[in-house]
């Protein structure tokens, strides 16, 4: 491997934060010190210690599930008659 080949690889790998892309890894921290902020408990380390393992196997599978889940999130509308079936209903 030359030293072109390595540059090129390393301009193309995905930035990542704690071995966590860095969508999953904002949304890991940004969740852990939201609730850390409402309930006040350390409970909250806990809970980032086993939703860690659990976006890393998930960032594994699929490193751009959550830019997916965004994109369809701000390009989608909402259905027009959501107002009067208290829900997304296609039919009448």
């Amino acid at each position: 491997m030359t030293e072109q080949d390595a540059v090129f690889k390393g301009l193309l790998r995905a930035p990542k934060f704690l071995g966590l892309p860095v969508i999953y890894a904002m949304v890991w921290l940004l969740t852990g010190v939201l609730l850390f902020i409402w309930i006040k408990s350390f409970w909250v380390l806990g809970w980032a210690v086993i939703s860690y393992p659990l976006l890393y196997a998930a960032a594994q599978w699929d490193p751009n599930f959550l830019d997916v889940v965004m994109t369809v999130l701000q390009k989608t509308r909402p259905s027009r008659n959501k107002k009067l079936w208290n829900g997304h209903s296609y039919e009448p």
